[in-house]
């Protein structure tokens, strides 16, 4: 799928995880993330977005996500 700076993406992934204390392994899963913002780009470390975005230029964004590629199972664009 082609993205375009400013979509509206809703990104599925993995995050790194862990836990403290006395943890039954067999039970432990990493958390499950639904991330929903406005793509702003992607390279070969993973993709970025923002939930605010200036929609003239995308030049300013407010708060600035990054998802690793290795994490990401599943990325739709949203209408």
């Amino acid at each position: 799928m082609k993205l375009k700076q400013g979509d509206l993406v809703k990104i599925d992934w993995i995050d790194a995880g862990g836990a403290s204390g006395w943890t039954d392994h067999k039970k432990y899963e990493p958390p499950y993330i639904v991330t929903i913002g406005h793509y702003i780009k992607e390279d070969r470390h993973g993709i970025y977005t923002a939930p605010g975005v200036d929609r003239d230029d995308y030049k300013y964004v407010l708060g600035l996500d990054f998802i690793p590629r290795g994490c990401i199972k599943r990325v739709r664009r949203l209408k």
